[in-house]
């Protein structure tokens, strides 16, 4: 029997692959016509090695299987069923009365099917069953006439499948229908009958169809509805006899339509309606009495509309309103009694609108709000009382606003704040007093501002600020006692400042911190105690300045420090022990500065832990023999991009376990002879573009560990592959863009037993190629990709 089984399931013991049992519940799977199927199941029930009866069995699944026509007699004999599931099947038609036969049935499965033609009667005969689901089917126009007999069903989900229109009572024997999904469908017109005698019926689903029009009164008796779901339609007008009936509604989803306005007492007959959803439509006023009468409104999300202005009064009946969402829209103005008395919202939204002015009182009644969102929009100013008793926030988002000014007391009553953003803004100046009283606030934003001048103590009462950011302003200088009072601040960053200096004690108030970051900032030099009492400190980042001298003792606090970012400067020189004390670190980031004396060993004193020294493109010349005598814990050495000329013969004998060394973009021309032999944990080896000439034979020997190594863009012309001599595999070996004129294939494939060569860009004869290819084609161990021959 030929099968098809688009679908793997899980094998058996038994010599029937297409034919899966679990416990009740047969699978029948791949068949591809419908007496194939038929005979199969009758002759697994009929296998004395199965040892299931037919009155035991109690679900039938038919997947991906092809079926010309589903009729009365393949149930005939199986007629014990409970349930029937029908998936991603093939099947050209749905016959007379399918599943009258089965008395038992309780649920019908069948979804994700190609149904070609589905009979007007399909499903008559299943007066008793409660649970139908036909959905995602591909029928142009699935009938809805053809469930309407089904006096017992309780749930009916008939979703993508292509129904285009709900005629006159399609579903009038369904008067026990709960639930009813009609979504993803095609549906263009609904007629003003088509709902009735669904008095039970608690959610409807019509989002993602053609609607563009609703009939007036036509959920007139749907008066237990609980949900309906309207969105993704087409939905211009709202009228005022549309909701007629739904006393019980709950929740009411309109999100992404085209409604313009809101009329006045639009609801007023959704009396115990909690959620509204208008998001996304093109609404551009709504009435003052629009939600008039929703006394147990919860949430009410505008999002994304063109409302411009807010009637006084909108909200005055929503006593109970907890989240309201205003965000996306044009308001431009925010008055006194825009919010009436929301004594109950947790939550505003007003982001990304165009307000310009909000009146000094207009969150006076928001006693219970716990966050604000007013970022993007256009605020230059703060009344001082306007958070006044607003003792509940906890979340207050301002950024990328205009505000120039913060009045002294605009935020002392906040005494529940968690988070303050004033990120991108206009702000000048911080006086002493602007965040008094906010003893619980944990983050505070302050960057992308102008703030020229923080007044000493100005931070005093954020004792429990753990996140303070005071990015990109034009602090020139930050006085002695400027930061004190954040003693749990972890966070800080105060980069992007034009500071030329770092008061000695600066950061003595800060004695929590873990991360500090310095960049962009014009500080020439550090002193001798930039950094006291930073003993929790992990990560230092001092990049992008005009540093010039890192000093002895400029560190000597940091002993928890881990990392050590000093790239991008402009360091000419680094004192003896100027890192002593950094016990815990383990990287050290130099990169790009112009280090021109010779670094020794002193440098690296007491860094017993350091794992990571990147020193690319420092304008390093020369290394002394002992200079990473203090750093046996190395595991990666960067110093690409230098001026290296020569390699002292014994430099790398300290750092045993390295496993990552990278010389590339430098002056080597010579490679002497075993001067990597002490790096026997290597895994790659960075040589490339430099000048070399000559590689000296053993220079690689002892590289046991070593599996990619890049010699490309040099000036070898000949290379003796005794020379690689110990290398193992797997290895990838780069020679490409070099003057090699000659290779031994011999030689090659006797001494260096590698998995990847790449010799493309050389000068190679076509002999060499042939003898090559030859090779190759022996031996999998070779790969030679994109060879080009120069001459």
């Amino acid at each position: 029997m030929n099968r098809k089984s688009k679908t793997p399931t899980p094998p058996l013991s038994h010599d029937l692959p297409i034919m899966r049992k679990y416990c009740n519940k047969i699978l029948c799977q791949g068949t591809e016509t419908t007496k194939e199927a038929e005979t199969d199941i009758y002759k697994y029930l009929n296998d004395p090695d199965i040892g299931v009866e037919v009155n035991q069995l109690t679900e039938l699944h038919l997947h991906s299987c092809i079926m010309d026509t589903l009729a009365y007699e393949f149930f005939e004999s199986i007629n014990h069923l409970k349930a029937v599931t029908i998936t991603y099947c093939t099947i050209n038609r749905l016959s007379f009365c399918i599943f009258e036969s089965l008395l038992d049935l309780s649920e019908i499965f069948i979804s994700f099917c190609r149904i070609d033609n589905i009979d007007i009667n399909a499903f008559r005969g299943t007066k008793n069953v409660p649970y139908l689901n036909v959905s995602e089917t591909n029928i142009d126009d699935f009938p809805v006439e053809a469930v309407s007999k089904m006096a017992a069903v309780v749930q009916l989900k008939l979703y993508g499948n292509g129904i285009k229109n709900l005629n006159v009572d399609p579903f009038q024997d369904n008067s026990q229908l709960r639930l009813l999904w009609l979504h993803k469908n095609q549906i263009e017109s609904i007629s003003n009958n088509a709902l009735l005698g669904m008095t039970y019926l608690r959610e409807l689903t019509l989002y993602d169809n053609l609607i563009r029009n609703i009939p007036d009164k036509i959920f007139r008796e749907l008066v237990n509805l609980v949900y309906l779901d309207l969105s993704r339609n087409s939905i211009e007008n709202l009228k005022l006899d549309y909701f007629v009936g739904l006393y019980n509604l709950n929740n009411l989803n309109l999100e992404e339509n085209s409604i313009s306005e809101v009329p006045s007492n639009l609801f007023k007959y959704c009396v115990r309606l909690q959620y509204l959803n208008l998001s996304n439509n093109n609404i551009n006023f709504v009435y003052s009495e629009a939600f008039r009468g929703l006394e147990n409104l919860l949430v009410i999300n505008l999002r994304n509309n063109a409302i411009k202005i807010l009637p006084c009064g909108l909200f005055k009946n929503n006593t109970q309103l907890i989240s309201l969402n205003l965000g996306y829209n044009q308001i431009w103005r925010i008055r006194n009694k825009s919010f009436g008395e929301l004594k109950s919202l947790k939550e505003l939204r007003l982001e990304n609108n165009k307000i310009r002015t909000i009146e000094p009182f207009a969150f006076k009644f928001l006693k219970a709000i716990c966050s604000i969102h007013l970022e993007y929009n256009r605020i230059y100013f703060l009344e001082s009382k306007l958070f006044s008793k607003l003792h509940n926030l906890r979340y207050l988002y301002l950024n990328y606003n205009q505000i120039s000014k913060l009045p002294i007391n605009v935020f002392s009553s906040l005494h529940s704040l968690k988070i303050l953003d004033l990120y991108e803004n206009r702000i000048k100046d911080i006086k002493r007093g602007t965040f008094d009283n906010l003893s619980r606030l944990k983050e505070i934003f302050l960057s992308n501002n102008q703030i020229a001048l923080i007044q000493p103590r100005a931070f005093k009462s954020l004792h429990r600020v753990e996140i303070f950011s005071l990015d990109n302003n034009c602090l020139e200088d930050i006085e002695l006692e400027t930061l004190q009072g954040l003693t749990a601040v972890k966070y800080l960053t105060i980069s992007y400042n034009p500071l030329y200096n770092l008061t000695s004690g600066l950061f003595n108030d800060v004695p929590s911190m873990k991360v500090l970051y310095l960049t962009h900032i014009n500080i020439q030099e550090l002193s001798c105690r930039s950094f006291p009492r930073l003993y929790e400190l992990n990560f230092l980042y001092i990049q992008y300045t005009n540093l010039r001298t890192v000093r002895r003792g400029s560190f000597n606090d940091l002993q928890n420090l881990t990392e050590l970012y000093l790239s991008y400067n402009n360091i000419h020189y680094i004192q003896r022990h100027a890192f002593k004390g950094l016990k815990a670190l383990k990287k050290l980031y130099l990169s790009e500065n112009s280090l021109t004396h010779t670094i020794g060993k002193e440098t690296f004193l007491g860094l017993d832990k350091l794992k990571v020294i990147e020193m690319s493109r420092c304008r390093l010349k020369d290394l002394r023999e002992n200079t990473f005598e203090n750093c046996q814990s190395l595991r990666q050495l960067f110093l690409c991009g230098n001026y290296i000329e020569n390699l002292p013969s014994r430099i790398f004998t300290p750092i045993t376990i390295l496993k990552l060394l990278d010389l590339s973009k430098n002056n080597l021309t010579e490679l002497t002879t075993r001067i990597f032999k002490p790096l026997s944990q290597l895994k790659f080896l960075y040589l490339n573009e430099n000048n070399i000439e000559v590689i000296e034979p053993d220079t690689f020997s002892g590289l046991d560990s070593l599996r990619r190594l890049y010699l490309n863009d040099n000036d070898i012309s000949y290379i003796d592959f005794f020379t690689l001599r110990g290398l193992k595999e797997p290895l990838h070996l780069d020679l490409s863009n070099n003057r090699i004129a000659t290779l031994n294939t011999r030689i090659l494939t006797r001494f260096v037993p590698t998995s990847h060569i790449k010799l493309d860009g050389n000068p190679l004869p076509e002999e060499f190629l042939t003898e090559f290819r030859e090779h190759t084609s022996k031996s999998r161990r070779w790969w030679y990709p994109r060879l080009k021959l120069e001459y």
